[in-house]
């Protein structure tokens, strides 16, 4: 005997529309209707049974047919595991780490650069002179 696949409530019961269904599929746009939730909340609660297997998707976008694959004894409601998150990096990718030489303003010796904005070398920075002046300040 196999194990049944755990659903939430949400997606049981729109399992549950199309699985007691004689033919056992529906047009999309029905069984939006028939399930009572929200399209947006639907479309999410469609896809995680797409993705775990328990129905399928067919025809074009605009017709499309849902079809059960498995049959209500073969699905319950229970715990169910974490969905798979989708990563959504939004910010900004960090920029690489510059390796550059640059003259110091100061002494106007070569040295590498540890950011964009650094145009005074290390010795010139713990200088007594540099310093006295970033105190005054």
């Amino acid at each position: 005997m196999t194990d049944k696949i755990n659903l939430r409530t949400a997606e049981y019961n729109i399992f549950r529309v199309i699985a007691k269904n004689p033919e056992r599929k529906m047009p999309y746009r029905a069984l939006v209707s028939a399930s009572g939730y929200a399209p947006k909340s639907f479309s999410n609660h469609l896809h995680y049974l797409v993705t775990s297997g328990v129905v399928t998707k067919s025809g074009p976008l605009q017709k499309q047919t849902i079809h059960a694959v498995l049959f209500m004894t073969d699905v319950q409601v229970g715990p169910v595991t974490r969905r798979p998150s989708v990563a959504h990096n939004n910010s900004k990718p960090k920029a690489a780490p510059i390796k550059k030489k640059r003259n110091c303003l100061k002494c106007r010796e070569k040295f590498w650069i540890e950011h964009k904005n650094n145009w005074i070398c290390k010795g010139c920075k713990s200088s007594v002179a540099w310093t006295e002046c970033a105190g005054a300040a």
